[in-house]
């Protein structure tokens, strides 16, 4: 997805190009193109390559009827997919999209911006940790909104101090399906990769906790926490192209993807004794998997991964991953669906939360 969305030009990369790049086969980046056109995200000419589809987002806001869209990240992974599903439903509006960084300071300077101007009638955003948490100046702008009855729908979380709408994944039964799957599977040491800086990485790691102490097989030295083991690593800095790194962690929502391999093949060499791992979303378990790879270990006969989310990378890796379903299009549709029923004065508040699946593939076998 970065590719459309980080790519100036309208045509998108010729597939020798992406082989070269990625050092995989065409037919892996063929695949991938293919599942683009299906989503709509994409098009082909024949005998001129491939070319993204131009969007209708508005990068300002001098439109009546505009909605506020405001996620920690809006082109890349997952989030492509959750906009779409929100541009379909909301397609007699205009779409005003701003991404955070996943930044208190930004997200509180977008919502200034949009309580300034009444253009905007209704808000959907994905809130940032620090805002989730805590009481900061934040507080007194939503107050400003919600008294001017703007709706707001909050998406895979909600603010403690707002009684809003929200769409959320029903995170802790996600993870009870990864580890009743793999304890099925005779695995008894079971690790875990999460952020400590993501709503989501925080219940997804007490889901973690909560079914492996069920199962009493937690152990708190194979929960790592992404940013501590990072931290952990700073000599890599000293060894390797800081732009390279920067420009990674543009492309890889907040991973630089050669750092976070280098920091976990390191962590890997104290926890031998983990047969499998769960990882915070797909993107790091694709990391990880390349990580056991270059130790010489094989997934899933030495060691089973399972990822979350069931993004785009999820099908299309050399092993196909076991993931965790995350209804992205329909968790945007759906928050598309309730705001325009606030809008309507049908319902003053709704609360959904989803049951994800779990989607068996490759990357996890029986422990023998």
């Amino acid at each position: 997805m970065e590719l459309i969305y980080n790519n100036n030009s309208k045509k998108l990369p010729s597939e020798i190009e992406l082989m070269r790049k990625f050092n995989v086969s065409r037919q892996t980046i063929r695949k991938a193109y293919d599942i683009l056109k299906e989503k709509g995200f994409i098009n082909s000419k024949q005998g001129r390559g491939y070319f993204k589809v131009e969007n209708i987002y508005n990068s300002k806001i001098n439109k009546k009827d505009t909605i506020a869209i405001i996620l920690p990240f809006y082109n890349n992974y997952i989030f492509p997919e959750i906009l779409q599903g929100i541009q379909d439903e909301l397609e007699d509006y205009y779409l005003y999209i701003r991404g955070t960084n996943n930044s208190v300071i930004n997200e509180t300077k977008i919502i200034k911006e949009i309580s300034e101007n009444d253009f905007i009638k209704g808000i959907i955003i994905e809130p940032t940790l620090d805002m989730v948490e805590r009481d900061y100046e934040q507080i007194k702008i939503w107050n400003k909104l919600t008294n001017r009855q703007v709706p707001i729908v909050t998406i895979d979380s909600y603010y403690k101090f707002i009684d809003n709408s929200y769409v959320i994944l029903d995170d802790h039964y996600g993870m009870k399906l990864a580890i009743e799957f793999l304890v099925n599977l005779n695995h008894k040491v079971i690790g875990g990769i999460f952020p400590i800086t993501r709503v989501t990485g925080i219940r997804r790691k007490e889901g973690y906790r909560y079914y492996l102490k069920k199962y009493g097989i937690y152990d708190i030295k194979y929960e790592l926490d992404i940013e501590n083991i990072m931290a952990n690593n700073n000599e890599y800095l000293n060894i390797s192209n800081a732009t390279e790194i920067e420009n990674q962690i543009q492309q890889c929502f907040e991973y630089p993807i050669d750092f976070l391999k280098y920091c976990l093949k390191n962590i890997l060499n104290d926890l031998n004794k983990a047969t499998a791992w769960i990882c915070f979303n797909d993107m790091i378990a694709l990391i990880l998997i390349d990580a056991l790879r270059e130790k010489g270990l094989s997934v899933p006969n030495d060691v089973s991964v399972i990822g979350f989310d069931d993004s785009i990378f999820s099908n299309i890796s050399e092993i196909k991953l076991t993931t965790i379903w995350h209804p992205k299009y329909f968790m945007g549709k759906k928050a598309g669906q309730i705001l325009k029923k606030l809008l309507s004065k049908r319902i003053t508040k709704e609360k959904e939360i989803i049951k994800p699946r779990l989607i068996i593939r490759d990357s996890a076998a029986k422990n023998i």
